[in-house]
């Protein structure tokens, strides 16, 4: 899958795609990409600071959610 297809298939499952208010889409992705980058810093945090086992597949999906959310900022 190229980036423009996932941008394309990302877009297409978003729940405001057909919203007209760009101000309202763009503060939607931005702060789920706050949200999606601060699950990423927490798993970071439970391997690095507390010392728990690194889960790659936890790490994967919430670094799958931030591209999500950048796909569909760009979109």
């Amino acid at each position: 899958m190229t980036g423009d297809e996932f941008q394309a298939a990302a877009i297409e499952t978003w729940a405001l795609r057909d919203s007209s208010e760009w101000e309202r889409k763009m503060a939607h992705a931005i702060c789920m990409l706050s949200s999606e980058a601060g699950e990423v810093a927490g798993l970071w945090q439970k391997c690095v600071g507390q010392g728990h086992e690194y889960d790659k597949n936890a790490m994967r999906d919430e670094l799958g959610d931030a591209l999500y959310a950048i796909a569909i900022a760009c979109g």
